[in-house]
């Protein structure tokens, strides 16, 4: 008798779990789809560094299901501040610029650099950022805040969609530099080496342009429309907490980058 009530229990906790995960709200989270090894998107699948932050954060919040949506940046970045999309990931923080959405907790710091090939280097002797590098072809990545306004101002700019493009423009010539986060920049070069544009590139970080924290970010405009957003937001900045106090999330990235002789920020 006292088995059978064991089973019972054990039964309706099943079907209870079952029922939550049918009845559970379901999200769409945009992110960038060019981003390695943060956040891109192989074969239509979402994959990264924050996609596998997410996936565990979700875990201990059964009431949600989160599914991604992998898109170019500047696009991602439109429709949340339209209020067209609910969350992007991975935004730097720009609370003026960007007053248009709101922040998680941070996910990771990232080193933002920029990289040139060494004879450039050797040939500008630069000891000043950004002054000693004025007047250079700068490749950026659409949709990045990697410059300010005022660092545009002193480069020939161009954009590419990411930062693969720029570094072929790189070896083509076309470009003398790529700002962008070191690991990520290190990622895809390694990661394209049998490209035969970039068989024999050799870049080097020419100077560290700052740190920067990248969030998981939600619209703000109309919020009404999200009925579950205070609370899916509290549950997420809750558990991505926790994940960092157990040191889950630096433990993430470790294995990410065991591969990359690049060693990342963390924070």
């Amino acid at each position: 008798m006292g088995n059978m009530k064991a089973l019972s229990i054990i039964a309706f906790l099943l079907l209870l779990a079952g029922y939550t995960r049918a009845d559970a709200q379901s999200i769409v989270l945009l992110m960038d789809e060019s981003y390695p090894p943060y956040s891109y998107s192989e074969n239509r699948e979402a994959k990264g560094i924050y996609v596998d932050f997410i996936r565990e954060a979700m875990r201990s919040i059964p009431d949600y299901k989160v599914s991604f949506k992998p898109l170019p940046w500047k696009r991602a970045l439109n429709l949340v501040e339209t209020g067209r999309a609910f969350a992007v990931f991975p935004p730097y923080y720009r609370p003026v610029s960007r007053s248009w959405m709101d922040y998680s907790v941070p996910l990771f710091k990232e080193t933002v650099v920029l990289f040139t090939p060494p004879e450039l280097l050797e040939r500008l002797k630069p000891t000043r950022w950004p002054e000693d590098y004025k007047g250079l072809r700068i490749g950026l990545q659409l949709g990045f805040a990697t410059l300010s306004p005022q660092q545009k101002e002193l480069f020939v700019i161009s954009e590419s969609p990411n930062i693969l493009t720029n570094l072929k423009q790189i070896a083509l010539n076309r470009i003398d530099g790529h700002p962008n986060d070191y690991l990520s920049v290190v990622w895809t070069l390694e990661h394209n080496r049998k490209d035969p544009a970039l068989v024999n590139l050799e870049i080097t970080p020419a100077a560290i342009i700052n740190e920067e924290v990248a969030y998981l970010a939600f619209s703000n405009i109309h919020p009404e429309q999200w009925t579950y957003r205070e609370d899916f937001i509290a549950k997420m900045n809750q558990s991505l907490a926790r994940m960092r106090d157990k040191n889950r999330l630096q433990q993430i990235v470790d294995k990410w980058t065991r591969d990359v002789n690049a060693p990342a920020a963390g924070y």
